[in-house]
């Protein structure tokens, strides 16, 4: 396939892309409230206008994070073998999360978090993200065939899920990720999903 950008739009895609960089190395060293526009756009060699073209706030690092993440989930469950099970690929979604959170550390997941709070909540709650989409679709699946009056809808069920992994995360974070948190994250996720799919 031919690229047919221009040299202004490849220009600013290696900027943007640049300024991330330096970005998350600084967030990483320093801390997410104490890396400042002017630090970033100094390393970087652009004035602040350059970076707010890019990111029309701060804020939108850590969205812009996630957003990476999300692309590297997708290539990743676009290559699962077919044969896994709905079980086997619920579970495998709430652990790449847990194996995120380990490369990222818990000092610099830390920053993370804390910036969720602030930033981005629209984004990190929606249900369009690849994650939450992908869980849902698979327990939808799981409930065909079932007495759903027995069970939450799709939706509650993903949810509960989800905020599972986020309070592993959570807990991880808070005990200074002393523990091997993509084995609990695995055992959690399973006593949940069957505690809910149990057979009668």
């Amino acid at each position: 396939m031919v690229d047919r950008k221009t040299k202004r739009q490849k220009q600013a895609e290696n900027t943007k892309k640049r300024i991330f960089e330096v970005a998350s190395k600084l967030m990483e060293e320093r801390g997410f409230e104490s890396v400042t526009v002017d630090d970033i756009c100094k390393i970087v060699g652009i004035a602040k206008g350059g970076f707010y073209h890019h990111f029309p706030y701060k804020g939108e690092l850590i969205m812009e994070i996630y957003r990476n993440i999300d692309s590297e989930f997708i290539d990743i469950i676009e290559k699962l073998p077919a044969e896994i099970s709905l079980r086997e690929r619920i579970i495998f979604s709430n652990c790449f999360i847990a194996q995120v959170a380990n490369e990222k550390g818990h000092e610099f997941l830390r920053e993370i978090y804390k910036g969720q709070l602030d930033w981005g909540t629209n984004f990190f709650l929606s249900q369009n993200r690849p994650i939450y989409q992908h869980i849902f679709l698979n327990v939808k699946k799981n409930l065909e065939g079932r007495d759903i009056s027995r069970f939450p809808s799709a939706h509650d069920i993903t949810k509960m899920l989800i905020l599972a992994a986020r309070g592993v995360i959570y807990d991880w974070l808070l005990d200074r990720g002393s523990y091997d948190i993509e084995l609990f994250m695995k055992q959690t996720i399973s006593l949940l999903y069957d505690g809910i799919f149990k057979s009668d």
